[in-house]
């Protein structure tokens, strides 16, 4: 059961995002009750297998995390240092954003399914 459970939530978190964005989210929802929802949607997938997110990371493993998923390599000293030095609340979400976009967003993000069963990417 637990080998099983990364593919379980990969699969929640696609769900959330895909009910966003085929409109089951009202376009007057501000930015923190989105949060809310998807983390709902999240923890409503996690009940079955009796297990909760896990603590909130360092923000030195959160670049790391979300560059390597979002790009396919790791952040550089540079971009490390810059966003550990950073002061803003928002810094986490202002990375994702900008990762999220061209150019940074790798071809491999595009196609998790043939990545993550190891199927070749060309």
């Amino acid at each position: 059961m637990l080998n099983q459970l990364p593919h379980k939530r990969i699969l929640i978190c696609a769900l959330a995002v895909a009910s966003i964005l085929c409109g089951q989210v009202d376009s007057h929802v501000n930015e923190a009750s989105l949060h809310t929802m998807i983390d709902q949607h999240i923890n409503a997938g996690f009940a079955p297998w009796k297990v909760s997110a896990a603590e909130r990371c360092s923000d030195a493993d959160f670049i790391r995390r979300v560059t390597l998923d979002l790009t396919g390599a790791v952040p550089t000293a540079d971009a490390t240092r810059k966003f550990l030095a950073n002061t803003n609340a928002n810094k986490r979400i202002q990375l994702v954003d900008r990762l999220a976009t061209p150019p940074y967003l790798s071809e491999l993000t595009l196609r998790p399914k043939g990545v993550m069963h190891g199927a070749a990417t060309t």
